[in-house]
């Protein structure tokens, strides 16, 4: 299962055991992350499961026009680069992080 992960602390960023944390947000799945997704639980990060409801769903039809959160996966990064013209391979081939330099949020 995968759930987003939202820190006490909302500006905080780092890496928690092998999850990066941005901006106090972090996408955590329990078949890769079981230790880290039991340290969120206990230290009362909130959790909220991802694909179960429709919010989800809304979520992403309403920003389709913005770029992806931080804590997106790189698949969702590199299809926005695309839409803002990148070349697919090149973005393909960059790093996540250089994707959310060079199309994130000004």
């Amino acid at each position: 299962m995968k759930y987003v992960v939202s820190a006490p602390v909302a500006d905080f960023t780092g890496k928690i055991g092998s999850v990066m944390v941005v901006d106090g947000k972090a996408e955590v799945d329990t078949s890769k992350h079981i230790a880290e997704y039991g340290y969120f639980r206990s230290a009362g990060y909130q959790l909220d499961l991802l694909g179960e409801s429709d919010d989800t769903t809304t979520e992403a039809a309403s920003s389709e026009d913005e770029p992806p959160k931080p804590y997106a996966g790189k698949p969702e990064w590199v299809a926005w680069a695309v839409k803002q013209g990148a070349d697919p391979d090149a973005a393909k081939a960059a790093s996540k992080p250089e994707l959310i330099d060079q199309y994130g949020p000004k």
